[in-house]
Order: structure tokens, then C-alpha cells, then sequence
């Protein structure tokens, strides 16, 4: 295959795109079907890029085609359709990441062992912002006595 050769090719692509982008829009369920295969195998090989991990790389194909799905209406063809899919998919990959890096190592249940969901959580005590003004008010110090004060710089 020589370079013009290519160039057909890509070009029968893009109005082969265009024609089912098309239908798409207006509803047309085969034509949606064609461009889901067809981009496909990029948004996932995008996905292995970005998140290095097979299950999130599947997990972010399927929330980027179901969001394909489902705004390909609302596509303006600004870009091309590449573009939109792989910016939907950095976006999915990056919420991803920010939930496993803010996921807890270990999860646990609420539930007793009879069944029963447990209630009576631990109380953490006074908040750390309450625990530093009460300790500031309890501190000695070199002002004058609290009865000198006026009552709106008393603790």
C-alpha cells in the first residue's frame, strides 16, 4: 500500500465516520453500534495508557462508550470524534485515580455478627478546633484578671 493509498483510506474513514455520526444523532441504533466497535479498541488502549491497569482500563471503556452513548446528540464535531472520546476518557481516568488514592486500605463492616447494624460508633472527643481555644483559655497569663475584662474578650 503506497502513501495515496493511505490517504484514500483515511479519507473514506472520516466520511465513513461522518455518515454514522449522522445517524447516530438522529437515532439510527446500527449506526451507534458502528462507531462503539470502531472506537472501541482506542479508547481502551487510551485507558491502559493512562490508568495502567487492565480492570480500570476496562471499567473506563465502558463509562466512555455509555457516555458516548448517551451524549452523542449533544456532539458539536468541533473535534474530532477521537478527541471527544479520549477526553471523556482522561476524565473518567483521572476520577479513577482520585478514588483510589483516597480509598481506605481496609473496610469494615458495620453489621455484628447476629445481623444487627451496629449503632454506637466511636466518639472522637472534643474537635481539635474546640480542644485549642478551650487549652488558649485555660493558659496563665500576664493579662489582667478575668473580672477586669469586658465580657466580650472573656473565654
Amino acid at each position: 500500500m503506497d502513501v495515496d493509498d493511505h490517504r484514500r483510506k483515511d479519507m473514506d474513514s472520516e466520511t465513513g465516520t461522518q455518515k454514522l455520526l449522522e445517524a447516530a444523532r438522529i437515532g439510527d441504533p446500527d449506526a451507534l453500534e458502528a462507531l462503539l466497535e470502531r472506537y472501541q479498541p482506542r479508547v481502551y488502549r487510551f485507558g491502559m495508557k493512562m490508568c495502567r491497569d487492565q480492570e480500570d482500563a476496562e471499567d473506563v471503556l465502558q463509562e466512555t462508550l455509555l457516555a458516548m452513548a448517551r451524549t452523542i446528540s449533544d456532539f458539536r464535531g468541533a473535534s474530532s470524534v477521537t478527541t471527544w472520546l479520549y477526553t471523556i476518557a482522561r476524565s473518567f481516568c483521572i476520577k479513577k485515580r482520585r478514588k483510589s488514592k483516597f480509598a481506605p486500605d481496609h473496610i469494615e463492616s458495620l453489621d455484628t455478627e447476629d445481623g444487627v447494624v451496629a449503632l454506637r460508633l466511636r466518639d472522637g472527643g472534643v474537635p481539635p478546633r474546640k480542644r485549642r481555644l478551650a487549652t488558649r483559655c485555660r493558659r496563665p497569663s500576664r493579662a489582667p484578671s478575668r473580672a477586669s475584662m469586658p465580657s466580650t474578650a472573656r473565654c
